[in-house]
């Protein structure tokens, strides 16, 4: 054994120290423990899900032979991947080799299904197939739009025109991107990051290539704000990189985009990255939600791209950390992130306690809510864990076959895709974990920031209730029916919630309806100390002058009574004899 005494006493004090210090990641959000109904329930769901994808998969490769082939291929394999399937099972093999055709061809050119395909072919981790990802990749760059965005279709390219247009990148100067950060590039406004613009000139950095004409117009080519912001009205046919873009495509692409610029492929994205962006932080809206569709300036927001704009706000912060430049404001003070996450937590609901009848959310937001938590490595977005609800919704909804579907949850919906995002929640995928690491934050700093944004919170039962809806009744008719009518009934409950009591009386502005019933009786209210004691009085009084006055008259009568009695006696015999006293009948005729 080597003695401490070896080492100079400084080296010790170095090594406590070191011990000591906890990196920003460190400060994690402490996990909200499941309960253990929940946990067993979780886990056999996701393996009712995984056998269900297992023997639905076509001979071929796919899942569906029809449209999106390719993406029917990559999403559902990828999904396989990451519930612990073997990258060498038949299924997976098969689903690969489907992929890599595809690549070969000329239909894999959907935004979609370009980015899945990367997505899958990385998460396989085969070195042979670094040649289909650069191929993949650059058809993405090659179509981003002016507007960081991404539209349906990308360009087609083969191997060659992929080599000049990496070649010419990876020589080209970054965006100046940190700058566009901290809010410091005029005409890209954000609504809560803007600060004092820096010199035009700052933005120019000098082109080190000279581009080919055919190619000088591409996005990824040019500099920040040479073209407008906006999507074209009406776009050339054919020409991806001025087509109309979406939110939702986009980060597929920004995805994709991430994993190819990993070391095994080395794909230049730092100006494309930038563009995007770039996009995020000018379309976001005042609540802190961001829209489908890009508009400059923001135009509401959904729930589903709210996930996507925070995807976009991390993907900016991990290039400015990527390239050593300074990352101004940090994540978790970022208040483009921090609003965001705002807005998503009205989004989140409260966990129930318990796996059967709840509602089953939208599986696109659950997939794109899971996907940015595990990113931002955070348990709660404000006081929602956002995990044990989901999960118990998805628990709830499961079919006897071992799928999910939610019938017009979005475009596209289908009980394989839905079984895909539902198994990618459960096991809390991370598609972009180095990113995770390059952020490098404090996730309970950043909820903590959240709940600054958040109003108190409402005192709720486990399910939010909604309003208690009411039936006005029909005003009466001019005359009272004779019969008698029902007592009103009670307000029609919505939700499970203690009885509401019946109706007590007619809205207002209407007449009162004619009682059916006469009231029960009611006992009337108590008096006053001061009005009791002179109703006592008031009773005791009459009460003496009944008394002497029936004194007087019995007086003043009795005289008179022996007189009259004999009288009385002969009315009596009188009155005694008539009943008894009966007529003669008549006699027929």
């Amino acid at each position: 054994m080597i003695g401490l005494g070896r080492y100079p006493l400084w080296l010790g004090v170095l090594f406590v120290c070191l011990a000591a210090v906890r990196p920003a990641w460190g400060q994690e959000q402490e996990r909200p423990p499941l309960p253990d109904y929940l946990k067993a329930s979780i886990a056999d769901a996701i393996e009712r899900g995984r056998n269900y994808l297992q023997r639905t998969q076509k001979p071929s490769g796919t899942w569906e032979e029809g449209g999106h082939r390719f993406g029917y291929a990559a999403l559902p394999a990828l999904t396989l991947l990451e519930c612990g399937v073997s990258p060498n099972d038949a299924g997976i093999r098969a689903a690969a080799d489907y992929i890599r055709r595809g690549v070969l061809g000329k239909d894999l050119i959907n935004t979609y299904e370009v980015s899945l395909a990367i997505l899958f072919l990385d998460r396989l981790g085969n070195p042979k197939d670094k040649p289909y990802v650069e191929i993949l990749a650059a058809r993405l760059i090659a179509s981003q739009t002016p507007t960081g965005g991404w539209g349906y279709s990308t360009q087609w390219l083969d191997a060659k025109d992929t080599d000049k247009i990496l070649s010419l990148i990876r020589r080209l100067e970054p965006l100046p991107l940190e700058h566009l950060l901290a809010g410091r590039v005029a005409g890209m406004d954000n609504p809560f990051v803007k600060r004092e613009p820096v010199p035009s000139h700052e933005l120019v950095r000098k082109r080190t290539v000279n581009v080919p004409k055919e190619l000088v117009l591409l996005p990824c080519f040019t500099q920040f704000g040479t073209f407008p912001l906006k999507d074209p009205e009406k776009p050339p046919p054919g020409v991806p990189f001025l087509d109309r873009t979406d939110n939702s495509t986009t980060q597929f692409a920004l995805l994709a985009l991430w994993a190819a610029r990993r070391k095994e492929y080395d794909i230049p994205i730092t100006r494309t990255g930038s563009m995007a962006f770039m996009r995020f932080h000018t379309c976001q809206s005042p609540s802190g939600a961001w829209d489908y569709l890009y508009v400059n300036g923001g135009s509401g927001g959904t729930p589903t791209m709210i996930n996507t704009g925070l995807l976009g706000m991390a993907i900016g912060h991990g290039i400015v950390k990527e390239m050593k430049l300074q990352d101004d404001p940090p994540v978790d003070e970022d208040p483009r992130i921090l609003h965001g996450f705002k807005a998503l937590a009205g989004h989140i609901g409260v966990p129930q306690d318990r796996v059967k009848d709840i509602p089953l959310p939208n599986l696109y937001f659950l997939w794109g809510l899971e996907r940015v938590c595990m990113l931002y490595n955070v348990h709660l977005i404000g006081n929602r864990d956002w995990y044990h609800w989901g999960a118990e919704a998805l628990v709830a909804n499961q079919e006897p076959d071992g799928y999910w579907f939610k019938k017009d949850g979005y475009p596209g919906a289908s009980p394989t895709i839905d079984t895909c995002f539902a198994l990618m929640f459960l096991r809390r995928a991370n598609l972009a974990k180095d990113l995770s690491a390059y952020l490098a934050f404090s996730p309970k700093k950043l909820n903590d920031g959240v709940l600054k944004l958040v109003p108190p919170p409402k005192v709720e039962t486990k399910e939010t209730l909604p309003p208690v809806v009411t039936v006005k009744p029909d005003p009466p008719k001019p005359e009272p029916p004779k019969v008698e009518e029902k007592k009103p009934e009670p307000p029609i409950q919505v939700a499970e919630t203690k009885p509401t009591p019946p109706i007590s009386g007619p809205p207002t502005g209407t007449p009162p309806p004619p009682a059916v019933q006469p009231a029960p009786p009611t006992a009337s209210p108590a008096p006053s100390s001061g009005a009791g004691l002179w109703i006592v009085w008031s009773v005791v009084g009459l009460g003496g002058l009944l008394i002497i006055g029936g004194l007087v008259f019995f007086i003043a009568s009795r005289n008179s009574s022996a007189d009259d009695a004999s009288d009385d006696e002969e009315e009596e015999e009188e009155v005694e004899d008539r009943p008894k006293t009966k007529k003669k009948p008549r006699s027929k005729r």
